[in-house]
C-alpha cells in the first residue's frame, strides 16, 4: 500500500513515505518491484502451489 503512493508521489515519494509511516524504503521499493511485475499480479493464487500444512492422512501414512 505504501508503494502505491510513493508512486503517486514521484520524486522523492519513497523517501517521505518511508520517514512518514516509519518504515525502511528498501521495503517501498520491493513493493514497487513487485507492483511492475505483472506475473505476480496475474496469478489467481496467493500462496506456491504444495506450500502449506500438510494432510493428517500423509503424516500418519509416514510412520
Amino acid at each position: 500500500m505504501h508503494s502505491i503512493e510513493a508512486k503517486k508521489l514521484g520524486y522523492g515519494g519513497i523517501r517521505y513515505i518511508s520517514k512518514l509511516f516509519g518504515c525502511n524504503y528498501r521495503t517501498i521499493n520491493k513493493g514497487i518491484a513487485d507492483l511492475e511485475q505483472r506475473s505476480l499480479i496475474s496469478s489467481p493464487r496467493i500462496r506456491r502451489s504444495g506450500a502449506g500444512r500438510k494432510k493428517a492422512i500423509k503424516l500418519l501414512l509416514t510412520f
